[in-house]
């Protein structure tokens, strides 16, 4: 019981969120020593993890990927793990520089700061572009040009996953930092007409249960795989 609580005592440095995450709207984990304990982490950080980890096990044969909105930059590390280049952009010139940071023992992820409604990447093209909970905090009217500058940036078969709150009602907490609400596959659909993508496939997550599915009864996020025409 002693080796027990010391194991959970030394693992808690690393959990704790850093403080440019403590809005609630940026999900950390530190992964300098490897994946946590599943034990240790909470309901946030349990669906943020499995979203990234799904995500690389979709980008797995990859070569280029955009993470958009990358946060404090551990899924960006997790997306690099079979060798891809991974370019990790995020708003906040403070959450990059720490990122930079805690990740420069790894060459192959690159953290940059940038918006994702004026995206600049130099002329690259990527395989996979990953965007997690970053849609319900733009404007609706604002979502089909961010789209169509992703799908801009993709290979011939490049494709993109994003995820979302499902059916979030705009309650005044949630306006608080969200701007878009009641997200549903039919309503990415629509944004993907007229970005001229496509919805390929999505999938459902929950915080009760983080394994990500094709179907739940009451889901808590929407995760939506686009595609070029």
């Amino acid at each position: 019981m002693r080796l027990q609580r010391f194991a959970n005592w030394l693992s808690r440095p690393f959990l704790r969120s850093h403080r440019l995450t403590r809005s609630g709207e940026r999900i950390d984990i530190d992964l300098r020593r490897g994946i946590p304990d599943w034990s240790l982490l909470n309901a946030n950080q349990r669906c943020h993890l499995r979203r990234y980890e799904f995500a690389s096990a979709m980008a797995k044969s990859a070569v280029n990927i955009l993470d958009v909105a990358c946060g404090m930059g551990y899924g960006s590390i997790l997306l690099g793990v079979n060798g891809a280049n991974v370019l990790a952009v995020d708003l906040s010139h403070n959450v990059v520089a720490a990122a930079c940071k805690r990740y420069k023992s790894f060459p192959n992820v690159t953290y940059q700061q940038g918006d994702i409604r004026c995206l600049d990447v130099s002329g690259r093209r990527f395989d996979i572009v990953i965007s997690f909970e970053t849609i319900e905090h733009l404007d609706a009217s604002d979502i089909p040009d961010v789209l169509r500058s992703l799908r801009n940036v993709l290979t011939d078969q490049g494709r993109i996953l994003i995820s979302t709150p499902y059916r979030q009602k705009g309650t005044d907490a949630a306006r608080i930092h969200h701007r878009t609400f009641g997200i549903s596959p039919d309503v990415v659909r629509q944004w993907c007409a007229a970005a001229e993508l496509k919805l390929m496939d999505h999938w459902y997550q929950s915080y009760r249960k983080p394994e990500i599915s094709e179907s739940y009864d009451s889901p808590d996020f929407l995760l939506a795989l686009l595609g070029l025409r």
